[in-house]
């Protein structure tokens, strides 16, 4: 066969590939490839005939023969890579996009398939960090906005999800992934099922004046006149020495994270320890005291603690935010806060019934010592078991100022909105970084692309890494009596990580000190600029901060 002919046989396999006729593609390439085995563009061809007919493992070896021949090309270690990746040989795929990504870091789809096949292999932070690393460099780049967003769906973090997507649809709107995964969202509304309705306010009721008759029937002690009518103190994650803990909550809020982690550092120490989302067959008879974390939250939650009344079960509740003081235009107003009767009823009723309620602040413990009088601080703490907390920060060539919250949190960031557009003005090397919030993001519109980036939610285990983006931590709180009850854990993580920050002088941050800068209304533009500008005060504020945060440290705090 000569050279003409060579050339009249690939003709062919290309117009029968043009028009989807695998098999007859196939045939042409392979008589090309029998004649010419050293042919790049019919091995190549008949390759993927041979992916296209679903035949990756006899398409491997043709894939593998281009990768020998044009050893310095990144498109052939690129195919080489989705022919292993189609085989399911994920290792070996991973292997030629490194290869490929090497030889053309340019190469986006190369980057595209590497982020892939590290989430096939649960190598999540390593897979999400490179699609954004994609979007950041491509925003119109329709696949990573797909891609990302799909990591963010299935780990339920919904509205970061639906952003991305939506993000993917304005670059086109007919693109059915997006369109089908922007129909596979729920739907955002409340769970009817976690709100506290009128029966459960008054099954509590109920059971709590079939306490007190009870308690008529006998004669506890006399007060002495000496003792104080309400305790309050600060205590490690161990709270009482001893004693077996089951702790209750719900693992996708703030407070079930903080009930789950003490019971997991309790069980490190050897207490007998549990977490669920409401108490179990055998959990009254088991552990001496039961603690329910914001249980008026969850119906489950509220029949537990109900049992516990009713059995005279030792219980104990831990809050960790001031819900009888949410303001109006707070997310769960209406649903956990004074706009639901109904659920502040059953609330009280579970705080003054408690043998201890626990708190994240001290501003906290002492509104909360009018519905009990034995409360606990509980101070926020961290693991070092989470190897992210001391994972090096990454240099980088542009300065970012991060703002890390939620839609609750939106009003806060937007006190300071016109400041920090304007200060952004004043220091050209820094850039905005919104983590968590999309329509936060979205309130900077004024601000170019070019300077703002934004960063889906991330679960617990993650904020490290989310954190870790940031140069300097803006925490700007409104003026209001929810959030001047509110703890010190932004301090505390951005203390871990070295970041110093601004931040509004609520009380729990009047007392952390360390870190970082103190900011009323009218300082906050001339705090940034100095933090920016002033390398040597940044790096030891975030020093002071670290020393601050390592006496929070899980493991120092229980063996103390």
């Amino acid at each position: 066969m000569n050279e003409a002919q060579l050339n009249k046989l690939l003709d062919l396999g290309e117009q029968a590939a043009q028009r989807g006729d695998w098999q007859a593609s196939k045939k042409y390439f392979e008589q090309a490839v029998n004649h010419f085995p050293q042919d790049v563009l019919a091995v190549n061809g008949l390759a993927s005939s041979l992916l296209q007919l679903g035949n990756a493992d006899q398409a491997i070896p043709h894939f593998e023969r281009i990768a020998s021949l044009l050893p310095e090309s990144a498109d052939a270690h690129n195919n080489l890579g989705v022919a292993y990746l189609i085989a399911g040989l994920y290792p070996q795929a991973e292997k030629s996009y490194r290869k490929a990504v090497e030889l053309s870091s340019e190469n986006v789809q190369a980057w595209k398939n590497l982020a892939i096949v590290c989430l096939k292999q649960n190598k999540m932070e390593e897979g999400v960090q490179i699609l954004a690393s994609v979007v950041k460099a491509y925003p119109k780049d329709i696949e990573a906005l797909y891609l990302l967003g799909q990591c963010y769906h299935e780990a339920e973090e919904f509205d970061s999800a639906r952003y991305l997507y939506k993000q993917a649809a304005k670059i086109n709107p007919d693109y059915e992934p997006v369109k089908q995964a922007l129909s596979n969202l729920p739907v955002t509304s409340v769970d009817s099922s976690r709100i506290a309705r009128s029966e459960h306010a008054q099954k509590l009721a109920a059971l709590k004046n079939l306490k007190k008759n009870r308690q008529k029937h006998s004669k506890p002690p006399e007060k002495s006149a000496s003792e104080p009518a309400v305790e309050i103190r600060e205590t490690s994650p161990s709270l009482e020495k001893r004693q077996s803990l089951a702790f209750y909550g719900l693992p996708e809020l703030p407070g079930g994270r903080r009930a789950e982690l003490i019971a997991r550092l309790l069980g490190k120490e050897g207490y007998q320890t549990k977490f669920a989302q409401g108490i179990e067959e055998g959990d009254l008879e088991n552990f001496d005291c039961l603690v329910f974390s914001q249980p008026h939250l969850s119906p489950d939650l509220i029949n537990g603690v109900m049992a516990c009344i009713q059995s005279g079960k030792r219980f104990a509740v831990d809050i960790d935010q001031d819900y009888h003081n949410l303001p109006q235009d707070h997310p769960a107003y209406s649903q956990y806060g004074p706009g639901n009767a109904n659920s502040m009823k059953a609330l009280n009723i579970m705080l003054q019934e408690a043998e201890w309620v626990s708190v994240p602040s001290v501003e906290l413990a002492e509104r909360m010592s009018q519905y009990n009088k034995t409360v606990r601080v509980v101070l926020p703490v961290w693991d070092r078991e989470n190897l992210l907390w001391e994972k090096p920060k990454q240099k980088r060539a542009q300065f970012n100022i991060g703002w890390m919250g939620n839609a609750a949190d939106r009003p806060d960031l937007w006190m300071i909105k016109s400041i920090l557009e304007d200060c952004l003005q004043k220091i050209p090397q820094a850039q905005l970084v919104i983590a968590g919030d999309p329509m936060a993001y979205e309130m900077f519109e004024n601000i170019s692309e070019t300077r703002r980036l934004y960063l889906p939610a991330a679960s617990t285990e993650d904020i490290p890494y989310v954190l870790s983006q940031f140069d300097i931590r803006l925490i700007p709180l409104r003026e209001t009596l929810f959030n001047q009850a509110k703890s010190d854990l932004p301090l505390l993580e951005a203390g871990v990580l070295r970041i110093p920050w601004v931040a509004t002088p609520i009380r729990a941050f009047r007392e952390w000190k360390e870190g970082g800068l103190l900011a009323d209304t009218g300082e906050w533009c001339e705090s940034i600029i100095r933090l920016v500008n002033k390398e040597k005060q940044r790096l030891q504020l975030g020093e002071n901060g670290r020393k601050k945060a390592e006496s929070r440290e899980s493991q120092r705090l229980l063996s103390a």
